[in-house]
């Protein structure tokens, strides 16, 4: 059943169209006035102030737009804690986690690990939200609070686990589409006081990529055909194994293997977007008022991180990854110390995060290590191929 989308506020309406009318500005700026939709997916989500990350507005749980699995329950936090807590051992080293959110996963990680580390670094680029998460960790850690450092950069230098959890699916992505003799970048334009997709010529960089794939896949991409190539996340990884001298990147997103990815019948990509709860696939429907994400291209990310010295340890779904560090051992030990029953918000929680209709298998977790020996947990009984 369709359900109409919610109607913003006018406060949101009127930060959406100063939005817009900067975007236009670079619109008009452009060659024949289009911009890739990297370009224009970057400032729907980061320009500073007004992007959908960098005004204060409630983006995650319930009273957001979105839920991520934090925010569905500890049980994801206290899972991760323990290969975390590996790594820590074997590297002396400490966390740093990508975009944290509301700081759920900080909160509810350091509460799970036996052994702290010295600090547990935020890299957040929106000051909206560095300041909500350090108002909620001041509430729900105050005697952990002081571990926790918030930068804007990547450290120089870095030892132990680095965490990305829903990240890679908000990197500007580009579009492209197949045509009979040629690849199309899609890009966007205004017309008729609308932003509107536009195709044109790709250039070598996005060509190549496309090619590139194309000669991987055991299927053809017919005219017609369009999807989604993220040129920027190699860079992203690359900048990520430089900083790290010895320890785990931790990657957990929503997305596909290359081959289920491109698959023949997924021929109008992957694109989506969330406002209040509700998700749509309308990238221009009122700019920055609503997430836009692009599903995760898995072996795209193991190709990147090989060729930047980094290795692949482990690949599986949620659901197995959870399971494998134990959930619900860690379940029935809460039970049995008393501090819970079985309750039917637990069991929906379990579903949530382990079920394949909802997180359990669209959602993936990947392992990337570099100078750092160590079996992680959550990959030895499900690890699949990328």
């Amino acid at each position: 059943m369709y359900h109409p989308l919610p109607t913003p506020t006018p406060e949101q309406k009127q930060r959406s169209a100063e939005l817009s009318a900067h975007i236009e500005r670079q619109i008009l700026k452009a060659p024949n006035h289009v911009i890739s939709f990297s370009d224009y997916m970057e400032l729907a989500l980061y320009m500073p102030e007004l992007g959908y990350y960098m005004t204060d507005h409630p983006i995650f749980g319930k009273e957001g737009d979105f839920i991520t699995a934090p925010e569905l329950s500890p049980f994801f936090a206290r899972c991760i804690a323990k290969p975390c807590m590996q790594v820590l051992e074997a590297t002396n080293g400490d966390i740093l986690e990508i975009g944290a959110g509301s700081g759920k996963l900080a909160a509810d990680l350091l509460r799970a690990l036996p052994e702290l580390p010295q600090n547990y670094y935020i890299l957040e680029i929106s000051p909206a939200l560095q300041q909500r998460q350090q108002h909620y960790l001041q509430q729900e850690i105050p005697t952990l609070y002081s571990r926790v450092k918030w930068i804007n950069k990547l450290p120089k230098n870095f030892s132990g686990i680095i965490i990305a959890n829903e990240v890679i699916d908000a990197l500007p992505t580009d579009c492209f589409e197949i045509a009979e003799n040629q690849i199309l970048n899609r890009g966007v334009t205004k017309r008729h006081q609308e932003f509107v997709w536009a195709n044109y010529p790709a250039a070598a960089e996005l060509t190549e990529a496309v090619q590139q794939l194309q000669t991987t896949l055991p299927y053809p991409m017919l005219p017609g055909y369009y999807s989604e190539i993220s040129l920027r996340m190699p860079e992203w990884l690359k900048d990520l194994a430089n900083i790290l001298q010895s320890g785990v990147i931790l990657l957990l997103d929503y997305g596909f293997a290359q081959n289920e990815f491109y698959h023949p019948e997924r021929s109008q990509g992957t694109l989506m977007c969330h406002f209040r709860q509700h998700a749509q696939d309308n990238p221009f429907w009122y700019p920055g008022l609503q997430d836009i994400t692009v599903h995760v291209n898995f072996s795209a990310v193991a190709e990147a991180a090989v060729q930047n010295n980094l290795e692949v340890i482990g690949f599986t779904s949620q659901a197995n990854f959870l399971l494998a560090c134990g959930l619900l051992d860690i379940l029935q030990q809460d039970i049995a110390q008393g501090k819970s029953e079985f309750t039917y918000a637990m069991k929906q929680q379990i579903q949530w995060l382990t079920s394949p209709a909802e997180m359990g298998e669209l959602f993936k977790v990947m392992a990337l290590a570099k100078h750092c020996d160590v079996s992680v947990l959550g990959f030895q009984d499900f690890s699949r191929s990328y």
